[in-house]
């Protein structure tokens, strides 16, 4: 499961692009503030179309006039894992945080509320010494 928010998408593409041909199931949740400011995602709806074991999930938290549910994003507001934890809890699954950090800290106690273990929840900090305390 590869959550991202913003340009916290970077890292996550290039492990997409590597479990593409796996064939292992992979979930991209992907937080933008709108389909103007939201890269990559023609390439991710794409390797979604070609490959039946890549999902993507999209969050707006400002959908732009010419943003349509549904076809853009699929829920709007801030990623919020509750919404879609069905489609992404997984006994097995290794969990793969980036983004700002109050996004990485909400998404983390998330899953962490859901009693995923600590050692299959993944990220890394960016920014001047920026830590995220256990």
């Amino acid at each position: 499961m590869l959550v991202s928010g913003g340009v916290g998408l970077t890292p996550m593409i290039s492990m997409l692009n590597a479990l593409a041909p796996t064939h292992r199931r992979a979930v991209f949740v992907h937080g933008a503030r709108n389909g103007r400011v939201h890269a990559l995602k023609g390439h991710v709806e794409q390797l979604a179309a070609d490959r039946a074991h890549v999902e993507h999930v999209v969050f707006y938290d400002a959908p732009a006039a010419d943003d349509v549910a549904g076809r853009d994003y699929h829920f709007e507001g801030i990623v919020d894992l509750e919404r879609i934890r069905a489609r992404i809890e997984l006994a097995d699954a290794d969990y793969y945080l980036c983004g700002p950090l109050p996004f990485m800290l909400k998404q983390r106690d998330t899953l962490l509320g859901w009693g995923i273990p600590r050692d299959r929840i993944h990220y890394e900090v960016f920014g001047p010494d920026q830590q995220i305390a256990a």
